[in-house]
């Protein structure tokens, strides 16, 4: 028979037991986040976003914490930003940077970040719900270019240019566009006013020239996250022009 104090004492030690193994979650949280960014965000999976939170050491002594890895984000460094671990002081804060890489990230993220004691993964914290991560993947999203005029023809050693247009309709800007030359070419290329992000609606000018006579070169057009387009390009010797001047030849 067992003795009724035996048993009270039993049940207090098994509970005390089962506590001790569940993560920080309920009473005054010792670190607390507030977002300092959108935390709800649609992420094309060609795009990164970056998420902003203010954390701060609630508890009155020094503390070391850990963020706990999420696949597809990693931190961004800077003065003032959490480190990997990091340590703050009773009542200190610092800023949790999160590198959202669309293309890494496997699904939608509903939840976290969580934040951890430093080697304690019993106990860890997260922002309230509503302040939590909330990440949905839609497809990549492209901007459609065009060059115009879709031929050219130059002499040798003069430049001729052509347009590159980002079309009204594209969902974002034309990054880093460049121009790809065959080897054997000697064709030249200036970037000229198409050396910025090209928004949706503008256009800009690549200059090109050649010093050896060929004839239906190719050039392909196309830059981050952008469709392609094509000019094909042909120098001629200037003593077939029919005016007999430098320049371009004469229709």
């Amino acid at each position: 028979m067992e003795f009724p104090a035996l048993t009270l004492l039993r049940r207090c030690i098994t509970g005390l037991a089962f506590a001790a193994v569940l993560p920080a979650t309920a009473g005054a949280p010792l670190i607390t986040f507030s977002p300092l960014t959108p935390t709800t965000l649609t992420l094309p999976v060609n795009e990164e976003a970056i998420v902003l939170y203010q954390v701060t050491n609630q508890s009155a002594i020094v503390h070391g914490f850990q963020m706990q890895p999420i696949q597809g984000i990693e931190l961004v460094p800077g003065s003032g930003h959490c480190g990997d671990p990091f340590v703050l002081g009773s009542q200190q804060s610092c800023i949790l940077g999160l590198r959202l890489l669309g293309s890494e990230i496997p699904a939608n993220i509903t939840g976290g970040p969580i934040v951890c004691i430093a080697g304690n993964p019993l106990q860890c914290w997260s922002p309230n719900p509503a302040n939590q991560l909330n990440v949905t993947l839609v497809p990549a999203q492209v901007a459609t270019i065009s060059a115009t005029p879709p031929a050219l023809t130059l002499a040798l050693g003069h430049a001729g240019a052509f347009t590159v247009s980002n079309a009204g309709d594209s969902p974002i800007s034309a990054q880093n566009l460049t121009i790809d030359v065959p080897p054997a070419s000697s064709i030249l290329v200036d970037a000229g006013t198409c050396a910025a992000a090209l928004a949706p609606g503008a256009s800009c000018a690549f200059q090109v020239v050649g010093s050896v006579a060929e004839s239906a070169t190719e050039l392909v057009i196309s830059g981050n996250d952008t469709t392609s387009s094509i000019v094909t390009v042909t120098l001629v010797d200037d003593v077939i022009f029919k005016d007999g001047l430098d320049g371009a030849p004469t229709p």
